[in-house]
């Protein structure tokens, strides 16, 4: 009998009507919410896309509210969206769900008990259990917060060394050249000059290594379905702030809370070659043979994803997390060591992963303009 749960399918009616609105037409809703993609709704719940249409063109009559409204064209094509009418229903009709749903279950024990009876708690008896749990809690909880921040920082470093020994098997395979700090097809409206015939430009680490760890590359995801913290992808210990926050929409777009240092990103295949006119002369750095250090230049590192927590830890960065490659001021410290300080893990370009700090200098100008660090560094710049 403890095993029994109760299960309920929920509905409403019309005129004359079966069905006009239920939970079938609730989750595509909120698909549509989440997809901006009708087409990409019904495919995620194994609908036909007229099915789909059809349904909530009858929900539409039936309720007489407006749910969705397409608009069609733009720079990123058509989409589907909820009107705010169809916002406020969605939302009400969760509520009544959670309402219904929990008075079943307390009809539910009703029944238990009266084809069960069970003796109750006595009060001093409920009152003893309660304090035991709440003694125990107290001395538990900063040991478990202990145990779950080392077993976040152990998953952090793991998927580092993963992304390390794509990196290589990707170089071993390229000639010896690392991908890019991101795709073009990340560079907004300033797309940088690039030879003709040449297409890897298109891809950034996170999209030509995803298939070598087993994973979809970044690009082929859907808006909205972007990898999250418990991928490969992404460190475990990072967090999302309120979205109110961020300058773009995180859980839309996607973000990274790893970043490949963009100073390696400085290649004529990605940026205007050396004495292309309107180039920036720089040399090539994405050839892993002319790295002199590998065991110091910083390859991939702990980005920022919190805004409040920007440089110097109060700083708003509203771009935080937005860009796959990056410079020192996007570094996190979220993972704390014996004694309290905080800092972040790198991946450097042997392949070797180790905990800082802090990778910003004291020498170095605390401007807002300042980005890329000193073309001399050596933790930065391969040679």
């Amino acid at each position: 009998m403890n095993q029994l749960t109760p299960r309920f399918k929920l509905w409403l009616n019309g005129p004359g009507i079966e069905g006009a609105f239920g939970d079938g037409k609730c989750r595509l809703l909120e698909h549509i919410e989440a997809q901006e993609s009708l087409r990409a709704a019904s495919d995620a719940l194994h609908i036909s896309y007229r099915k789909a249409w059809g349904d909530l063109r009858k929900a539409q009559n039936t309720l007489g509210v407006v749910l969705l409204e397409q608009q069609r064209g733009g720079r990123e094509g058509g989409r589907t969206v909820l009107t705010e009418q169809g916002q406020r229903w969605l939302r009400a009709y969760c509520r009544f769900h959670r309402d219904v749903e929990a008075a079943v279950q307390v009809s539910f024990e009703k029944f238990l008990c009266e084809v069960e009876p069970r003796r109750g708690f006595s009060l001093i008896e409920l009152l003893v259990v309660i304090s035991i749990v709440a003694l125990l809690l107290a001395l538990a909880l900063p040991a478990l917060g202990r145990a779950r921040s080392l077993a976040q920082q152990t998953v952090c470093q793991s998927r580092l060394r993963q992304w390390g020994l794509a990196f290589v098997t990707y170089a071993g395979e390229n000639s010896g050249y690392y991908p890019h700090a991101d795709g073009r097809d990340r560079c907004g409206d300033q797309e940088p000059f690039t030879r003709e015939g040449v297409a890897d430009y298109w891809f950034g680490w996170v999209d030509v290594l995803a298939p070598l760890l087993g994973e979809k590359p970044w690009r082929e995801h859907t808006r909205g379905a972007y990898p999250g913290l418990k991928t490969v992808f992404q460190c475990p210990s990072a967090r999302l702030a309120p979205e109110s926050l961020y300058s773009y929409k995180p859980l839309r777009n996607g973000f990274f809370s790893y970043a490949m240092n963009s100073c390696l990103e400085l290649d004529a295949n990605c940026w205007a070659p050396r004495g292309h006119p309107g180039g920036n002369n720089m040399p090539s750095f994405l050839e892993t043979a002319r790295v002199r250090t590998p065991g110091r230049v910083i390859l991939l590192f702990d980005q920022l994803l919190d805004p409040a927590k920007g440089y110097g830890g109060d700083t708003l960065n509203r771009s935080a997390g937005r860009h796959c490659g990056s410079y020192p001021k996007a570094f996190s410290a979220h993972h704390a060591k014996p004694g309290g300080t905080l800092g972040g893990f790198i991946l450097h370009c042997d392949s070797h992963v180790a905990w800082k700090e802090t990778v910003w200098k004291a020498e170095w100008p605390a401007t807002p303009d300042f980005e890329a660090p000193p073309r001399d560094d050596p933790d930065w710049y391969p040679y």
